[in-house]
């Protein structure tokens, strides 16, 4: 299923990235004529592929360049260069008042030609509305009002062509011919145009371009010729045929008028199918009735209302590709049916012999009670349901109120029913309804791309020069965020067609929402990211207010829940319990361990009950990383257990108590081949233990460190230490002899956090401080590398991301404002885009793509996955 859709969606990526360059070209061209006429159709070649119909040229320029949706794409490198030449003719322009009169009331028909060695130009004709002016007075205004160098005139037919250039452009060829002027950088184009329209075999000789023009009245218009569809579009990708349709018997012409906003790009006219005999002539439109059953994460869909031979049970059907694993760019394609009603559902499924399964079989948790699973065998069914051959793929369908949906394997049943069940689809994604809501109700035929998804999935077929394009401006590429098409067939031979592009122009890297989850209750503290040992994909264990734990998926599935007696304090541990390479989750709460397997169930003797309530977060250790697991947990009565993994005392544990109580987790620390654990009680005295609970290193009595922070290490060969932050901040090392030094790099408070870790990757370990609302970094000499300050004082400890080539980050978490910050330590800057708003620390996590992150936050009771362009 997956190679029939990939070349098409291949086809619609390609579309958009041609629109948006020949938009640019044409308006170029269209300055540097600086004229207009009034239908001058039989001066066009009749071999155009691509004619643009301007009402009113120099308006429609001005309109153009004043929209945001201009000036983002004019930050692309090659649409900058036009649109500096459009200021360079406004200034030739505006400096002639002749010429400003000479243009009032102008049109203009620009059309575009494949010529020697599959190069292509434009040929410009306008009819001067003052018809006073004659062609010897062209030379004149040339030279004198446009400062235009003539190089050479010369005779063809009853005509005069001049050869020459504005100032240090190149060279164009002007002729003045029966009212029109034409203008191009081509001379042959200039004489097709005089040949044709003398022996009358000009573009209106092809009576589909004729009919469309008759249709499409006086406004700005697109007209394409889509029997150059697989030329076009092999130019920007790398693929030897188009296997979802014909695309050489398309159709003939497209008609488009364009509308230009600031978020949307719009298109809405005509189109000529070639042949009458296709499946959605003379079938009733509908409206777009899959949209509940398609993930929002998709980044391909395409609809259509069966023929008429099938229409009886099947009121539309549909494909879609939608995203199982961002990082391995998993895809998992679906193929949805909207039926009349449950009788007829009833009616395929005994008479294709769907096994039904059960499906508390094959997945964990909750299931609707009117959610069926089935098994088949017999692709035939689609193909008679949908009237075309569809891929052997599919096995396993399910059955949800008036809908079918088949799948390729199990896992993507699962992948989607957790999209379903959260309401992550296209009937409730926000991007979607805006696109949808500017397009007719009903339709016959819909697509609908992401483009940022399709760049990141189909960069591999791309040509090298679309490649290299898309590279270099993928930031701003990705901004056009989507494009749908709707075909609706209104007569004959002859459908209504309508698209649109999505454009976001107000932050500089644009959030695409992955997935969403909504809890029972309000988050309570972190997120926590967690490793499936199944397939090695990344999952988020979080907790409510309410002490409800839940697992959610790398695509947003709950995938189970249960309600725990008191609230976590401890991190979440994965430890492999039964030494078989699955793992378990291990945490503490005040009174108990938990120790809870993948699938949500108590393992051995779990949860184990404390003897006595723990006053800080349990840690855990694998000392020679042989499973043989250490669970330290400091208690109130100033003791610290030594538990081995089945809650048993560990022999030899010599410690005693604390002097104070402690409120932070042990820490532990390998260094030269010797354990050290650190026990730092509320009066901030380190003690440094071997692993019996011994004193290994002795500490000043006085020495008194920061309650917010942790101890660091470095192990330099022969330079092997311990750094520790003092209250104010200043810095303390210790050697593994228990030698002490101090320094300090500047005064901080009491509250500010201290992050020992190499910043900017050269080998050397960095200086991060975190102070109320000043976070400033440091090298290892001392040089400050940056500052940022906030908005407000921070009380969460930063974190660091270490994402090796791509760099090094520092995440903030701001409750009080509800923002979260991603600060790049190569400049300083929060890679963060304004909207994305969180109250408790995020999980940030790479994808397969240099540039793209995906962050995952919690705000009040949603969860949600982004990712980040920066």
């Amino acid at each position: 299923m997956y190679k029939i859709l990939k070349p098409y969606i291949t086809i619609v990526a390609g579309v958009v990235f041609l629109l948006l360059v020949i938009w640019g070209i044409l308006f170029f061209f269209q300055k540097q004529i600086t004229a207009v006429a009034d239908d001058p159709e039989s001066l066009i070649p009749s071999d155009a592929i691509f004619v643009i119909y301007f009402n009113e040229p120099i308006e429609s320029t001005v309109k153009l360049r004043e929209t945001i949706f201009w000036k983002d794409l004019s930050k692309i490198e090659q649409i900058d260069k036009l649109d500096k030449s459009i200021t360079f003719i406004d200034s030739i322009v505006n400096s002639s008042e002749q010429v400003q009169n000479l243009l009032k009331e102008s049109k203009l028909w620009a059309s575009f030609h494949n010529v020697q060695q599959n190069k292509r130009a434009g040929l410009f004709n306008l009819k001067l509305k003052q018809q006073r002016f004659a062609s010897k007075n062209i030379p004149e205004l040339l030279q004198k009002d446009l400062d235009f160098k003539i190089l050479n005139q010369y005779k063809f037919l009853d005509a005069k062509i001049i050869n020459g250039k504005f100032r240090e452009n190149d060279s164009l060829f002007l002729s003045f011919y029966k009212g029109s002027l034409l203008i191009s950088n081509q001379s042959k184009l200039v004489e097709t145009s005089i040949t044709q329209y003398n022996s009358g075999t000009n573009i209106l000789s092809d009576d589909d371009f004729a009919r469309l023009k008759e249709l499409s009245g006086n406004d700005d218009k697109i007209y394409y010729d889509l029997r150059n569809l697989c030329s076009n579009i092999n130019k920007i990708a790398d693929i030897d045929n188009h296997l979802f349709f014909d695309c050489e018997s398309f159709g003939t012409w497209l008609a488009w008028d364009i509308n230009l906003y600031d978020q949307f790009l719009t298109f809405n006219g005509f189109i000529l199918p070639e042949k009458e005999d296709n499946l959605i002539t003379g079938v009733e439109p509908q409206e777009h009735l899959l949209l509940p059953v398609i993930p929002s994460g998709s980044f391909f869909l395409v609809t259509q209302t069966p023929a008429e031979s099938y229409f009886d049970l099947v009121k539309q059907a549909g494909y879609t590709l939608f995203v199982k694993d961002v990082h391995t760019k998993e895809i998992s394609p679906l193929l949805a049916m909207y039926i009349n009603d449950s009788v007829s559902v009833s009616g395929i499924i005994e008479e294709y012999d769907l096994n039904r399964l059960n499906i508390s079989d094959y997945f964990a948790g909750e299931y609707d009670d009117d959610m069926y699973l089935y098994k088949t065998d017999n692709n035939k069914i689609f193909e008679k349901l949908i009237g075309y051959g569809v891929s052997e793929d599919f096995e396993y369908v399910i059955h949800k109120d008036s809908f079918l949906v088949a799948f390729t394997d199990i896992d993507a049943v699962g992948k989607w029913y957790g999209f379903y069940k959260n309401h992550q689809t296209f009937y409730h994604a926000q991007n979607a309804k805006s696109i949808i809501n500017h397009l007719p109700a009903v339709g016959n035929y819909f697509v609908y791309v992401h483009i940022p998804d399709v760049i990141l999935f189909m960069n591999d077929i791309f040509t090298p020069g679309t490649r290299d394009f898309l590279d270099a401006d993928r930031r701003i590429v990705e901004r056009f965020e989507g494009l749908a098409v709707q075909i609706t067939h209104q007569s004959g031979k002859l459908f209504q067609n309508h698209a649109i592009i999505s454009h976001d122009p107000y932050t500089l890297n644009i959030p695409r929402k992955k997935w969403e989850v909504l809890l029972d209750s309000t988050l309570n503290r972190k997120l926590f990211n967690v490793v499936n040992h199944v397939d090695n994909s990344e999952e988020i264990i979080v907790t409510d207010k309410a002490d409800m734990l839940y697992l959610i998926s790398d695509s947003g599935q709950i995938l189970w829940k249960r309600k725990l007696p008191e609230a976590i304090m401890s991190d979440i541990y994965q430890i492999d319990y039964y030494k078989n390479n699955k793992y378990q989750y291990l945490f503490n709460t005040p009174d108990y361990i938990f120790l809870i397997d993948r699938l949500g169930r108590d393992v051995a003797d779990y949860p184990l009950k404390l003897p006595q309530t723990a006053s800080a977060p349990m840690a855990v250790f694998d000392y020679e990383n042989n499973k043989n697991y250490r669970l330290l947990v400091p208690t109130e009565n100033k003791t610290i257990l030594n538990l081995d993994k089945t809650g048993s005392n560990v022999d030899g544990w010599q410690y005693t108590k604390s002097k104070n109580i402690v409120k932070r987790p042990v820490q532990h620390i390998r260094l030269e081949e010797k354990d050290f654990l650190f026990v730092i009680d509320t009066t901030g005295v380190p003690e440094i233990l071997n692993r019996r609970g011994q004193v290994r290193v002795k500490t000043p009595k006085r020495m008194a460190i920061s309650q917010n922070n942790r101890v660091y290490f470095d192990d330099d060969p022969g330079k092997s230490h311990f750094m520790i932050s003092a209250k104010n901040g200043h810095l303390i090392e210790i050697t593994i002899n228990g030698k002490i030094s101090k320094f300090a790099i500047d005064d901080f408070s009491g509250n500010h956090f201290f992050v020992y870790h190499d910043l900017n990757s050269d080998g050397k370990k960095d200086y991060l401080f975190l102070d109320n609302d000043l976070l400033s970094a440091y090298d290892f000499t001392g040089r400050q590398l940056f500052s940022y300050r906030f908005e407000n004082n921070i009380d969460e400890r930063p974190f660091v991301f270490d994402f090796n080539e791509k760099g090094v980050f520092i995440g903030i978490a701001d409750k009080d404002a509800k923002k979260i910050y991603l600060i790049s330590s190569a400049e300083g800057k929060n890679i963060i885009p304004i909207g994305i708003k969180a109250d408790v620390p995020f999980v940030v996590k790479k994808t397969g793509t240099h540039q793209i992150f995906e962050i995952i936050k919690g705000l009040d009771k949603i969860v949600r996955s982004y990712e980040i362009t920066f």
